[in-house]
């Protein structure tokens, strides 16, 4: 028997998307963060989780510092009460849902505010810089030197 309480999803709070943080259920998870027109960084989270409490002024911290930007999404979902739409080991775990192709990354670096701002820098930027390379010889020198260079402390999936 399971420790945790499963529930397919919460309801959706009216004012989901007013906040610094996106607020995620099962009902809105996949058109959210599977949007190929925005990077979206979900924070899997419990509210049992003392990591998770500490974690929350900073984390509301850097939504407000991205609401501004109509492709970047902060958002968070409560695993404890909606069904987990993709694989965590704990607590907090925070992805990284990447604009046009969906790819998922796992962040695993330190949890400050300058390291997730640096972390969705990195690829924001990437994803700008590949808009502006036209043949595919450059384009795979570029992604080689990105992986080389790039983000230390995510993994991509």
């Amino acid at each position: 028997m399971s420790t945790y309480s499963r529930h397919s999803s919460q309801t959706l709070p009216e004012n989901w998307d007013k906040g610094a943080v996106t607020v995620l259920v099962a009902s809105n998870f996949h058109s959210i963060a599977y949007d190929r027109q925005k990077h979206v960084l979900v924070k899997f989270y419990a509210p049992w989780c003392g990591q998770c409490r500490l974690m929350a002024p900073m984390y509301n911290q850097l939504g407000k510092m991205y609401r501004h930007r109509e492709d970047i999404v902060i958002a968070k979902y409560d695993g404890s009460k909606n069904e987990l739409p993709v694989y965590i080991t704990g607590y907090p775990t925070l992805k990284l849902f990447r604009k046009g192709d969906n790819r998922v990354i796992d962040y695993t670096g330190p949890r400050k505010l300058r390291n997730l701002m640096a972390f969705i820098n990195y690829f924001d930027q990437s994803e700008q810089s590949s808009l502006n390379v036209d043949d595919s010889r450059s384009r795979q020198s570029s992604d080689s030197r990105s992986r080389d260079n790039g983000c230390k402390g995510c993994i991509i999936i």
